[in-house]
């Protein structure tokens, strides 16, 4: 048999030789057939955006959770500048005679402070965190296509023209 068409040759495995073979023993369809549009699938747009799409999917997962830590870097941030500012702003100047005992006072401070911190970030619902996520809403927080679907259904009990259906007398006398 003649044809215009180029011809290639390649090596495969047995396991993807076999499946070839047994892709092609209907009538009417060749192993050359079956190899050429296997290539045109593999080497079009579409097959290469929907190989793609998982990565695309992915990387925009990603990124959005890299812009709500940055969100909530840049709250923290204010809040800790806030913080400080006010701190500044009210702190009296001490005399020389006081600052030993509250130089002294300042690190059991501290001390305190830190260890309130260990505990509370092993409290992980009552951090700072706990509360940006009860402010910002993420995905979570809506409704999935399939809840959507459930709202619409009648609950149990109702018929679906909207009137009730009698219910059993299930109480024991």
């Amino acid at each position: 048999m003649t044809t215009s068409k180029p011809r290639v040759r390649a090596c495969v495995d047995h396991d993807t030789y076999a499946k070839l073979k047994f892709a092609t023993t209907r009538p009417h369809v060749s192993i050359s057939d079956t190899v050429n549009n296997a290539l045109k699938v593999y080497l079009s747009e579409d097959y290469n955006l929907e190989h793609n799409s998982a990565i695309i999917r992915r990387l925009d997962r990603m990124t959005r959770e890299s812009e709500q830590i940055n969100q909530k870097l840049a709250i923290q941030s204010e809040a800790m500048a806030a913080f400080m500012l006010y701190t500044m702003r009210v702190t009296p100047q001490l005399p020389e005679a006081e600052k030993a005992a509250a130089i002294a006072r300042g690190d059991k401070l501290f001390d305190d402070l830190v260890e309130n911190l260990k505990a509370r970030l092993q409290r992980t619902s009552e951090s700072l965190f706990g509360t940006f996520e009860d402010v910002y809403a993420d995905e979570s927080a809506f409704f999935t296509a399939e809840e959507l679907k459930l709202l619409h259904r009648p609950a149990p009990g109702e018929r679906e023209d909207g009137g009730e259906v009698e219910a059993e007398a299930t109480l024991d006398e």
